[in-house]
């Protein structure tokens, strides 16, 4: 009897799949307005395929202020770039006043944008990465309003609660160095947390906890930008 032995051949089907990703290495730029330097930016393909990209500015979400828009001061190239996959590519751009307008002193914000330009037959949404830009001329003012600050006692510790409205001409980070005393003015603690970053012209919520320390009768919060170009001194006794 024969024995008919048959033979099977699997052939194994392996789907690859496309897929698009970019990052940019610089999150944002500072500038100084007065002195026209080239900026450069790279580009990352991290995906399988080739990329398209264009580069253009918009205002901020948050300026609202149309005169300290600057994206029309702003001039890329290239504007388009085809980056290969898992390849990079370089930007550069330059930020020029116009000469026939008086630039007052302070500061000047646009978003500079890559975004993927999708081919024929691509599916989904088109990616996009923006970087802020700080444009900055003259005197710099760093300055602060406050409006209902006090601290509150809590089940945890206490709470600093308030608004800060920024009436400088530019935007900074806002730090607060607090401070624990005794009945004697003995310093039992001291911490440095964020309080807000303020840009220019925006108003923002403060809200710190601040954990309970034992014997405290009086908390000063100094509030202060990083370069303590800034101060504002707040006491409280509890």
């Amino acid at each position: 009897m024969k024995r008919i032995i048959g033979v099977i051949i699997l052939n194994l089907v392996f789907l690859t799949y496309s897929y698009a990703g970019f990052s940019v290495i610089k999150p944002s730029f500072g500038i100084t307005l007065n002195r026209a330097k080239t900026q450069e930016q790279l580009i990352m393909n991290t995906g399988n395929k080739n990329l398209r990209v264009k580069i253009y500015a918009e205002k901020p979400a948050n300026l609202k202020d149309e005169e300290l828009y600057m994206g029309d001061w702003v001039k890329v190239y290239p504007r388009y770039v085809t980056i290969p996959a898992n390849g990079r590519k370089r930007v550069r751009f330059i930020v020029k006043p116009p000469k026939d307008r008086h630039i007052a002193d302070g500061e000047y914000r646009c978003v500079l944008y890559y975004e993927e330009i999708k081919q024929i037959g691509d599916e989904g949404f088109s990616l996009r990465v923006g970087t802020p830009i700080y444009g900055r001329t003259g005197n710099l003012i760093y300055a602060a309003e406050y409006e209902k600050l006090k601290v509150k006692k809590t089940q945890k510790g206490y709470k600093l609660n308030g608004v800060v409205k920024n009436t400088g001409n530019t935007s900074f980070a806002l730090r607060a160095e607090i401070k624990f005393y005794d009945k004697k003015n003995k310093l039992l603690k001291k911490i440095d947390k964020k309080a807000a970053s303020l840009f220019r012209g925006t108003t923002k919520n403060i809200g710190i906890e601040l954990e309970e320390i034992k014997k405290t009768s009086k908390i000063t919060v100094l509030f202060y930008e990083k370069n303590k170009k800034y101060k504002f001194e707040k006491i409280y006794k509890l």
